[in-house]
């Protein structure tokens, strides 16, 4: 059987073995790429030969910062009548029965500590919107915790970082609880040399 011509190149027809010879090339080439640069030879550590790649440690952006001041607070979500305007209600929710809800200041490297009791007749989370937390402490439903069931209640506990203003708001039915009351909560870490 002859080889089928599949086009020329230079005059010259390219037959069958040199498209196969061409493919296992590129494959062999293609895999010695994937095996170095799996390899240490292609590791961060190659730069610096006294470290190897598996003692590269990187921190968490809260651990050792802690100064072991602990700020607990307590924080209720519930539906109430809220009074929009004067003479005018509506059915909100709220942190500790205000829109928006109370004002939380730490400084920062604080041990903070909410215990959050959730009122409401449908699950909530609180998601600590710019805070550097622990991802069981982020407020994503069935992400990083379990929602707060109706009567039940959570406690978030995290190291306050970085300084600066901050908010806390729900991570629940975001569409509903965030747009009647459970958002735009100030939420302040103090740098140390600063106060507040």
């Amino acid at each position: 059987m002859e080889p089928v011509e599949l086009a020329t190149l230079e005059g010259e027809p390219v037959k069958d073995r040199h498209l196969l010879f061409g493919g296992l090339s590129a494959l062999l080439l293609g895999l010695l790429g994937l095996v170095l640069a799996t390899s240490l030879l292609w590791s961060p550590a190659t730069n610096d030969p006294g470290q190897s790649s598996t003692n590269i440690q990187v921190p968490k952006p809260w651990e050792g910062q802690a100064t072991g001041q602990v700020k607990e607070f307590k924080l209720t979500v519930s539906r109430v009548r809220w009074e929009l305007a004067p003479g005018r209600f509506v059915e909100a929710y709220a942190y500790n029965g205000q829109v928006p809800g109370p004002e939380l200041r730490v400084t920062e490297g604080d041990i903070v500590r909410v215990l959050v009791t959730n009122e409401l007749t449908e699950p909530t989370t609180i998601h600590w919107h710019g805070v550097e937390v622990p991802v069981e402490m982020d407020g994503a439903p069935e992400l990083s915790q379990k929602p707060i069931a109706p009567g039940g209640t959570f406690t978030y506990q995290f190291v306050a970082t970085p300084a600066g203003t901050r908010w806390y708001h729900s991570h629940f039915n975001v569409g509903v609880q965030q747009a009647e009351g459970l958002a735009l909560v100030d939420y302040h870490i103090a740098h140390e040399t600063f106060g507040l």
